[in-house]
């Protein structure tokens, strides 16, 4: 079976979330980081925006780290775009070259190579994916953080991350409760889930 090429956007590579993935053996392929991604963080790290600089130096560092630890090869590709073609076209191009899928979380660029019919590895998708399934009647505990945006709602979130509302549970906002699923609710961003105090 021929091993499938996954080019890396400078995205993918700040998320940071890539490392796990490899380290579990759940992305397997050879990984790609172009040339103009390289040249893309350190443009970043040289610029003005302070936020943009350490986000930068994370990606780079996810890189590095990813190359010494041998497991899987992450090479660099200097293919012959002109620099005068914007990144993300560069890489759509050089997806469809190599026939290779884009590992990303831009989601305008996810959008961009899905209409051209590229192979889209998205983590925030397989993250999605992942969450626990719960069902009306299940009971959770959660720490209530927040108000809702409703009279009295409390809101939490479960270990994974899933919004939990809660009816009449605003005094307990700084403490851990235990909460029954009244309905689950399914958004563009993910699970919510409606509760009520036990």
């Amino acid at each position: 079976m021929q091993v499938p090429t996954i080019i890396i956007d400078s995205c993918g590579l700040i998320d940071g979330r890539i490392e796990q993935l490899v380290a579990a053996h759940m992305l397997l392929g050879r990984l790609v980081v172009p040339d103009f991604i390289i040249d893309e963080l350190h443009i970043l790290i040289s610029g003005e925006s302070a936020l943009k600089q350490r986000r930068s130096e994370a990606g780079l560092g996810t890189l590095v780290r990813l190359q010494t630890r041998g497991k899987i090869a992450i090479s660099e590709t200097t293919e012959p775009l002109p620099d005068t073609v914007p990144v993300d076209d560069r890489l759509l191009l050089l997806a469809q070259e190599l026939q290779a899928y884009l590992y990303t979380i831009d989601q305008e660029l996810i959008g961009r190579a899905v209409d051209q019919g590229i192979c889209v590895v998205n983590v925030n998708s397989v993250t999605h994916l992942l969450q626990p399934m719960y069902f009306p009647g299940d009971r959770l505990t959660i720490e209530l953080i927040k108000r809702g945006e409703r009279p009295n709602q409390a809101v939490g979130y479960t270990a994974e991350g899933i919004q939990v509302v809660v009816d009449h549970a605003a005094r307990y906002i700084g403490s851990s409760v235990v909460v029954e699923c009244r309905k689950v609710h399914q958004t563009t961003a993910g699970r919510m889930i409606f509760a009520r105090l036990v």
